[in-house]
């Protein structure tokens, strides 16, 4: 039996077609049909369809994964390809890869015979920050830790790094993206800078791993109630004028207090978060 690697809730990106093409040598493997990611912190973990292995599971050796450079702007893969690693499993993590900077993905299978399958489609994905377990109190409450922010960019670069990331402070801060309240009895995430607007999933979420693409509409400047298992994403204006989108977990809630997770996606324009599928 092969071994597997274990995996996470997949994205589906954008991407090229094939046609299971066999490959060069009597080798009699075809090209993996499909190929999904999941974008993680400082890394992506792929799947693809086993096809190269079950068209000729005698033969089968193990999977190539293969990756470059990808221009965001252009929508083009980057020469050169390079090879990340193996696998006889039809998944794999690629791992150390900087976050906020795009890159493409692709597989072909690999015979005993030396014969190579045609390669699966292309995949683009970017690795963003994530997040441990942080607490918001209701600025009803305790005012000097109910504002939230994604993203400062203390040094004035506009690149992301990870001490500029998940900052708890005053919601009188008029700096903070979202401030936590707590009106009429109810919990509310309500946006506070200009250019920041939030959606509420629209299912409950497990993890942030079910959360999706960030949509590109349905974001508002209205208060959004704070639940426990609720998902939310947020669209905010960058130093630079382009967007920049992250989304929040709500793991837990007290009275007057919740404990969230986040994400953060720090390439400009790019919607890409976890999950897309």
């Amino acid at each position: 039996m092969r071994n597997a690697m274990i995996g996470l809730v997949l994205v589906v990106l954008a991407g090229c077609s094939t046609d299971g093409v066999l490959g060069p040598g009597g080798s009699g493997l075809r090209a993996p049909a499909s190929l999904t990611s999941t974008t993680l912190d400082n890394a992506i973990e792929l799947m693809w369809s086993d096809d190269s292995y079950q068209s000729n599971p005698t033969n089968f050796r193990h999977y190539t994964v293969w990756s470059s450079a990808y221009d965001l702007d252009a929508g083009v893969c980057l020469d050169p390809w390079s090879v990340e690693g193996t696998s006889v499993a039809p998944r794999f993590v690629v791992s150390a890869i900087t976050n906020s900077i795009p890159r493409c993905f692709r597989v072909n299978g690999e015979a005993l015979d030396g014969g190579v399958s045609a390669y699966s489609p292309i995949r683009f994905d970017t690795p963003r920050y994530g997040s441990a377990v942080l607490q918001l109190r209701a600025a009803q409450v305790a005012p000097l830790s109910a504002g939230f922010t994604f993203w400062r960019d203390l040094d004035g670069d506009q690149r992301t790094t990870r001490n500029e990331l998940g900052w708890v402070g005053s919601e009188s801060d008029p700096g903070i993206d979202l401030a936590l309240d707590l009106i009429g009895g109810e919990l509310l995430l309500t946006p506070v800078r200009p250019g920041v607007r939030i959606l509420a999933w629209p299912t409950l979420v497990a993890s942030l791993a079910d959360i999706d693409l960030a949509p590109a509409t349905g974001y508002g400047r209205n208060a959004v109630a704070a639940v426990a298992g609720s998902g939310y994403v947020i669209e905010m204006d960058g130093p630079d004028g382009y967007r920049r989108y992250g989304a929040l977990r709500v793991i837990g809630q007290g009275p007057s207090f919740i404990y969230f997770e986040f994400a953060f996606q720090g390439d400009p324009g790019n919607p890409e978060l976890l999950r897309a599928e």
